[in-house]
């Protein structure tokens, strides 16, 4: 018996293990070759921990309050905390619609260490329109070297219109000493019976007059003229008008007035001081603006 084909057997055998062997190492030569290349392992971005925290801490910085009930107003508190050694003070709370109001606790603005704080904003539902909103407020501060903002968002989801305020802000711009009028209405889309029993201005230079109830098949409304007078400081000023219903689920709705008066004068790029009088002859006098939603 011979052994030749067993030993071409085994020559078949090594010479297909050999080819696979060269295609293994052909296909790791260009890793081997980058590793070759590459001197060492690049190192990661350092963290930079010697940046300083701001000096206020939030007990939240954003908040969801999803779908809110049917009620007349919602109160979102923010409090905070003075986290530094040094003290600070609230410059402004500066939020992205002039409706939301917010009011630092006990109207204090001045914090030492480790002190705490709160300040409220505050929803209007009947004046806001129906589905989701975001609302922000930017809390400016110092604490005696640098000066910091810090933003905070709140979110929710005004239910489909029950009752509305309409405009939900009102803005008028008395440059002449004519009286300027406009109007708020008060509609209910429920079907009950909502009636506005007081109107309130927080000024003596704006006067409120509640008119009759006017009713449809499926809705009331109740317009609220609003005069301003023809002489108002100079300078802008900021009020509410204060709507009471015998409602409870909206018995207190409150609308922003924002009132700018004229100039005692206007400064020309000349340098000469005009009278508003006069500058009123070459500038149309404008009406009372209402914002929308």
């Amino acid at each position: 018996m011979t052994l030749e084909p067993f030993m071409d057997e085994q020559r078949k055998t090594l010479r297909n293990r050999l080819a696979a062997a060269s295609l293994v190492l052909a296909g790791l030569c260009p890793l081997l070759f980058a590793c070759a290349a590459t001197p060492r392992i690049p190192l990661g971005r350092s963290l930079d921990g010697s940046k300083p925290l701001p000096p206020l801490a939030f007990r939240q910085y954003a908040v969801n309050l999803r779908e809110i009930p049917a009620t007349g107003r919602i109160a979102v508190p923010f409090s905070f905390w003075n986290r530094s050694n040094q003290p600070i003070e609230i410059l402004k709370l500066d939020p992205s619609c002039g409706c939301l109001a917010p009011k630092l606790l006990g109207d204090r603005k001045s914090y030492i260490p480790g002190s705490q704080g709160m300040f409220e904003v505050h929803v209007e539902t009947a004046r806001e329109t129906p589905g989701p909103q975001l609302y922000t407020v930017d809390v400016n501060y110092t604490d005696g070297q640098t000066t910091h903002t810090d933003q905070l968002t709140f979110r929710l989801t005004v239910p489909e219109r029950n009752v509305i305020v309409t405009p939900p802000e009102l803005y008028f711009y008395q440059l002449s000493e004519k009286p300027l009028t406009s109007e708020i209405r008060v509609t209910d889309h429920r079907g009950k019976n909502l009636n506005v029993v007081e109107a309130i201005s927080m000024t003596p230079y704006v006067s409120l007059e509640i008119k009759p109830k006017e009713q449809s098949a499926d809705s009331s409304s109740t317009p609220i003229t609003v005069s301003v007078a023809g002489r108002v400081p100079a300078g802008s000023q900021t009020s509410y008008v204060t709507i009471r219903t015998d409602d409870p689920d909206f018995p207190v709705i409150k609308v922003p007035v924002f009132l700018q008066g004229k100039p005692n004068a206007i400064q020309l790029t000349s340098g000469t001081a005009v009278e508003s009088t006069n500058a009123e002859q070459r500038n149309p006098t404008p009406t009372a603006a209402e914002k929308g939603p």
